[in-house]
């Protein structure tokens, strides 16, 4: 499977993946509850951060290890292409020196790439995207005797799953009403400007956007692009043809994105979801939501031991 789709979220320049609540990197209870991880550890342990994402987490951790007077061994490692020169731009070099970002490592195929035992094994909105059944046993492995699996999780009750939800919708209507397929057809020589404007007018004065999409930024985005094309002449259409061709396969990699997000909002709905963790031999310490600012559900935080 491809996972192209998070490698360019993350060279966008996106540090969390819940841009719109942490626009620099995870704050309140979030990082409260990474710092009662870090308190457990002692100078010179061995963090593994998986499903890293853009090292959110990993420089949480590293930041706070530093403000403990403690010097981490910390690896963070991620499917996708991990954008270590946003990182490194946008954090302090003591923290991020600290941190061995290793990109285009599968979870269930981290043996090949590390050889080393972890007093703690992190993660947070990674591990609900992995097959735990496949990758439990690894985890374990990976984890020292005593050591901690500490993850927080997506909760399938959040407002994300909700947002990422009507976001699939959203794009369900516009290919069925034949938006994306006119403008597919307009970016591979299918179709004049002309052709695009003319199309572009019909499906539009023939189609209302249902009114639960009404003031998604979305939809609102879709509507500005597709005004921009009916009003525009030929000869601006032409010019705009390369940053269209770019518009659309952006907006395909978000609704794979969205995609995953409610695929996995379906898994969590499974309570017991975690199980493999304790058939692979982890013992269960603790659970519980995160609410973020006291009200907002940011995830559900989990807690084992080896």
């Amino acid at each position: 499977m491809s996972h192209n789709h998070w490698s360019e979220y993350w060279q966008s320049g996106i540090q969390t993946s819940l841009p719109s609540d942490f626009k620099n990197n995870y704050d309140g209870e979030i990082y409260t509850f990474w710092e009662e991880r870090v308190k457990d550890l002692s100078a010179g342990d061995h963090v593994l951060d998986v499903c890293t994402g853009n090292g959110a987490v990993a420089l949480i951790i590293s930041e706070i290890a530093i403000k403990q007077n403690k010097r981490l061994k910390i690896t963070a490692i991620d499917i996708s292409e991990i954008n270590v020169a946003f990182i490194q731009k946008n954090a302090d070099q003591e923290v991020w020196s600290q941190i061995d970002f290793i990109s285009h490592c599968p979870l269930a195929e981290i043996n090949q790439r590390i050889d080393n035992k972890y007093q703690l094994v992190v993660s947070q909105y990674g591990l609900e995207y992995t097959d735990l059944k496949l990758t439990a046993e690894v985890i374990f492995n990976l984890t020292e005797a005593g050591g901690e699996l500490a993850f927080i999780s997506h909760s399938a009750d959040s407002d994300v799953f909700k947002y990422m939800q009507t976001e699939q919708s959203i794009y369900q209507w516009l290919a069925e009403i034949g938006i994306l397929s006119v403008l597919n057809d307009y970016v591979n020589d299918q179709l004049s400007a002309n052709g695009l404007k003319n199309k572009l007018m019909t499906i539009v004065g023939n189609n209302q956007p249902p009114i639960k999409f009404h003031g998604q930024p979305l939809l609102l985005s879709w509507q500005k692009t597709l005004t921009m094309l009916i009003k525009n002449n030929n000869q601006a259409i032409k010019k705009l043809k390369q940053s269209l061709t770019h518009y659309l396969q952006s907006h395909k990699a978000a609704k794979l994105r969205a995609d995953d997000m409610v695929n996995v909002g379906q898994k969590l709905t499974d309570k017991n979801w975690p199980q493999y963790l304790i058939q692979a031999g982890f013992t269960y310490l603790h659970d519980q939501d995160i609410l973020y600012k006291g009200r907002h559900l940011a995830g559900h935080s989990y807690r084992y031991k080896k």
